[in-house]
């Protein structure tokens, strides 16, 4: 059943949010008309849904120079990065609140381990139902080439990043098949709200898993309600009933508020209405332990709100609440933009099917497919079907089983003048011009040209500031981070060069 709330009842939410600094640290300053005149510093905790950057909850930010990590530390290269993983992003947005760059990005995974059964369109492991559908992005772990639920098999190791419904089910973002046990980052693992909590027997639940933590030192106090992650080496005894058994090796009292600066900023949170705050007041509901004030919210795109729905919230948080300013649908929010994922850089692969109009290219290594109607020409866009072009474009568009398809394609000129939309608006987002980044293994250096091969595309660095090393260090089979721009020859002229291990 639907239960309809009135938009005054308290509600609350899980997971994805942006949270960005209004004038506090960092040196950031604000003027007097409240308008920001220096980056501001930003906290983005989202899905990520673009590549040639990052893109979490519509915001660009520039992965040059930043560290990518998890939760137990281990660190990764930027091509680590993937459509569907949840990420908690820190560094600073642009006066435009749309673009910024990352200082550090870490890695959320809701659960790893066995599979336990698989369904239709549901799976289940360590206790917990997912749900997947056209939008999650199925991996394996020693390639990237998408699949989908079929590859996965009870007693598959997987990890899984996930959104959390209001009844319990979670919404698979990302599957990431692994070879074995050995091959997950952080063994077997999970996160979720305690109940049922016995103190004498040293157990407690998270869904359908009893987690039994009677030889662990937990970090911090555990209650029923109270958010936590554990870890385990041994795997779990999965029963009949659908129920699962585990013995913990670590247990860590932890949730958003824990991850989240709490000082007075500007946040964006989307997510799933679940239930009330449990409090007397109607205009509060909560958000993994964080308390929204709707009193002063204004509403765009509904008039009520649905256990179930997905919707948006943004504000300024004061003494730890979270006080809304505006409440609106996804849908709303993305139609606006022209898609719900962003792609940036060179489109390779093109070709153009004349019998069902469409054009098909890869960017980032990401397929993509686009079509309009014959009048308005489908294909060359971009001369991106021209073999052997590799043009510099902007894709907006939908996920779909896997597959991009693009409500817009956007030519990105060398000038950086961009007017080439074939989407019929004028309204560009910049980022720095025409820039995007670049990660792969340096080849064909020629170090008198200063010129190298990057994922077959010809990259220049005349004119690079180089970190963590310098020209001199570069050299064949270097593992690099490049952010730049096409020149007219279709070089890429490198601004910035990053070494990575």
């Amino acid at each position: 059943m639907n239960r309809q709330l009135p938009i005054s009842l308290a509600v609350a939410f899980s997971t994805s949010l942006v949270l960005a600094a209004c004038g506090g640290g960092g040196g950031s300053s604000t003027a007097s008309n409240g308008t920001n005149t220096s980056p501001a510093s930003t906290q983005l905790l989202g899905t990520v849904q673009g590549l040639g950057s990052v893109v979490v909850n519509g915001v660009r930010m520039s992965t040059l120079g930043s560290t990518v990590t998890d939760e137990d530390g281990h660190t990764f290269p930027q091509s680590k990065l993937g459509l569907g993983q949840v990420v908690l992003v820190a560094g600073d947005t642009n006066a435009d609140g749309l673009t910024g760059t990352a200082t550090q990005i870490n890695l959320i995974r809701e659960f790893s381990g066995p599979v336990q059964s698989v369904g239709a369109n549901t799976f289940s492991l360590l206790g917990q139902d997912f749900s997947v559908d056209t939008t999650t992005v199925f991996k394996t772990e020693s390639s990237s080439i998408l699949g989908t639920l079929a590859q996965i098999l009870a007693g598959d190791y997987v990890e899984v990043y996930a959104v959390r419904q209001a009844d319990g089910l979670y919404v698979a973002s990302l599957v990431e098949e692994q070879t074995g046990k050995a091959s997950l980052e952080s063994g077997i693992e999970g996160r979720g709200l305690v109940s049922n909590l016995d103190t004498t027997a040293k157990t407690f639940n998270i869904g359908d898993l009893t987690v039994n933590y009677a030889n662990v030192m937990v970090q911090g106090t555990l209650a029923n309600g109270v958010a936590v992650r554990f870890k385990a080496t041994q795997d779990p005894v999965y029963a009949m009933n659908g129920t699962a058994t585990i013995v913990a090796n670590s247990v860590q009292v932890k949730g958003i508020q824990n991850k989240l600066n709490t000082r007075t900023d500007q946040v964006e949170v989307t997510g799933f209405v679940e239930s009330d705050a449990g409090d007397q007041n109607p205009a509060t509901f909560t958000l993994a332990g964080l308390t929204i004030d709707v009193s002063a919210a204004r509403y765009e795109g509904l008039t009520t709100l649905a256990v179930g729905n997905r919707v948006e919230v943004k504000g300024v948080l004061s003494s730890g609440v979270l006080m809304a300013t505006k409440v609106e649908t996804e849908e709303a929010r993305e139609s606006s933009r022209g898609g719900r994922y962003e792609f940036y850089g060179l489109a390779g692969n093109g070709a153009y099917s004349s019998g069902v109009n469409k054009l098909t290219f890869t960017i980032q290594g990401q397929a993509v497919e686009f079509s309009r109607a014959i009048n308005q020409g489908t294909t060359n866009v971009c001369g991106i079907s021209t073999t052997g072009s590799t043009p510099y474009v902007e894709v907006k568009g939908v996920l779909n089983n896997g597959v991009i398809v693009a409500s817009k394609v956007e030519c990105k000129s060398a000038s950086m003048n961009d007017d080439d939309e074939n989407d019929g608006d004028d309204n560009d987002r910049d980022f720095s011009g025409n820039r995007f980044e670049m990660e792969g293994v340096v080849s064909n250096y020629n170090s008198a040209a200063r010129e190298f091969t990057l994922n077959g595309t010809r990259v220049s660095v005349q004119s690079t500031r180089f970190k963590d090393g310098n020209l001199s260090q570069l050299s064949n089979g270097d593992r690099v981070e490049v952010k730049g721009a096409l020149d007219a020859n279709q070089v890429f002229q490198v601004s910035e060069l990053e070494f990575e291990d």
